[in-house]
């Protein structure tokens, strides 16, 4: 079961960088329930519309730190960072998120019923906000 997880986890990923609307149709369930980074609650069709018009495009989907939890035989939970970049609203962005997918099978589909997804913010970065960038690498370092 977990190579199946892993092989709908890169045709979701290859689906958010090509804003494959008909898979990720496939791939989500409809009654949805995401909270995105910024706290705001959506549904299937909001992710699908964003990237039906284009508000999301991405650019980089790299993922690590993949985990597969199994609770049973139709309920798997998935934890993983990702690097993402690209344009969302027209604006250019580059950041590291970690996301919390709940994968469901019903009728012998398996589909994304529920999730979230955080932005990774440095805790250095919010102690300390008057640094300069390229002191950066210092600050990481004594973490």
């Amino acid at each position: 079961m977990e190579t199946t997880i892993e092989n709908l986890e890169e045709k979701l990923r290859q689906a958010m960088l090509t804003s494959d609307v008909p898979v990720l149709d496939e791939l989500i369930a409809d009654d949805l329930v995401w909270t995105m980074h910024t706290g705001q609650v959506v549904n299937k069709q909001f992710d699908l519309d964003a990237h039906r018009s284009g508000l999301f495009q991405f650019t980089k989907v790299e993922t690590s730190d993949r985990q597969i939890h199994q609770y049973d035989s139709n309920c798997i939970v998935v934890t993983l960072k990702a690097e993402l970049a690209g344009t969302s609203s027209g604006e250019a962005f580059s950041a590291a998120y970690r996301f919390t997918r709940v994968w469901v099978q019903r009728q012998n589909r398996w589909q994304i019923v529920a999730g979230h997804v955080s932005q990774v913010i440095l805790f250095w970065m919010v102690i300390y906000p008057y640094i300069p960038s390229g002191l950066w690498h210092l600050v990481a370092s004594c973490s």
